[in-house]
């Protein structure tokens, strides 16, 4: 790999030159390099698993300002619920690699969130996909396999809601 460019200018023209070693990082650092420390590779499950939880918790303590952000009519429990879930789709996922680059994700959502770079139906995707998964399991449950009625299925839905205040199924 080449060392980094330089720029100068003299007499008004830009010329560019190779430097090294901490000149390098200083011009790194004054031309606008990200600011952020490196996403450090975790040494085992573990920590990785840590690194998960904090990503968790920062998720959840954003809420608030997330729906005064995005104008979210959407209760802070079922936001929570949507965070939770997407949490647990990833929950037998194992390798502490593949956790460092889903918990690098993660916050690149979070200060995307942050930043308001995100259109608000970015931010509501996330609803709309539950909302199509759980109609597709209703059709499959009801329809396809015979394993509810349809009453049983809203009791099943309305017991879920009450006893634990989650709406994901």
């Amino acid at each position: 790999m080449s060392a980094p460019m330089a720029a100068t200018t003299v007499a008004g023209a830009v010329t560019r030159s190779r430097i090294s070693g901490s000149a390098a990082k200083a011009a790194y650092t004054q031309t606008g390099g990200s600011g952020r420390e490196a996403t450090p590779l975790s040494g085992s499950f573990a920590e990785a698993r840590s690194r998960v939880l904090n990503l968790y918790r920062t998720s959840i303590r954003d809420i608030p300002e997330m729906r005064k952000n995005y104008n979210l009519n959407e209760t802070p429990a079922l936001i929570r619920d949507c965070i939770r879930a997407q949490f647990e789709m990833h929950a037998g996922v194992r390798d502490a690699k593949v956790l460092d680059m889903l918990v690098f994700k993660g916050r690149q959502n979070i200060d995307e969130i942050r930043a308001q770079w995100k259109g608000r139906h970015q931010v509501t995707a996330f609803l709309r996909w539950q909302a199509e998964q759980d109609g597709k399991f209703e059709a499959w449950a009801v329809g396809e396999k015979g394993l509810f009625s349809e009453a049983e299925l809203a009791a099943n839905k309305a017991h879920a809601e009450k006893t634990s205040g989650c709406s994901i199924m």
